[in-house]
């Protein structure tokens, strides 16, 4: 018996055999929890869509519901008249000393009050403009 290529080559393909697949398995692996990743990231890209729709619809409730009380509410009438006092005894010479006054002593209030000033102000002329208003405050 001679020595042949079969014998030399044997041992190559015995080890290409045993590696090939376990390379092959782990790219397969990999893969796969790629795959679950990207499923993962969708799923969670999805979620806060979906949260966002909800966010939306629930504004939207909310403003409906302010705008089918205020037909029978006198709550933003009273609002639009305390809020406009004020401004009417700005342009009055002898009752801005007053209107001056007022605001200062307004700052000495405590915060949550003039807080739950805001959310009554809001409640009765609807969310959506109060957010508005904030948001022109807000700017630059």
């Amino acid at each position: 018996m001679g020595f042949g290529w079969g014998d030399l080559i044997k041992p190559v393909t015995d080890l290409a055999s045993k590696v090939l697949p376990d390379r092959a398995a782990k790219d397969a692996a990999a893969a796969e929890a790629a795959k679950r990743r990207d499923e993962i990231e969708a799923a969670l890209h999805q979620k806060q869509l979906d949260r966002i729709a909800q966010a939306d619809s629930y504004e939207a409730a909310w403003n409906l519901a302010n705008a089918q009380a205020a037909a029978t509410s006198w709550k933003d009438e009273f609002w639009t008249i305390v809020l406009s006092v004020p401004l009417v005894m700005a342009f009055i010479p002898f009752m801005v000393k007053y209107v001056v006054a007022g605001f200062a002593a307004l700052e000495q209030t405590p915060q949550w009050y003039r807080y739950f000033v805001g959310v009554a102000i809001s409640a009765a002329f609807g969310f959506q403009q109060a957010n508005k208003v904030w948001s022109w405050i807000k700017a630059p």
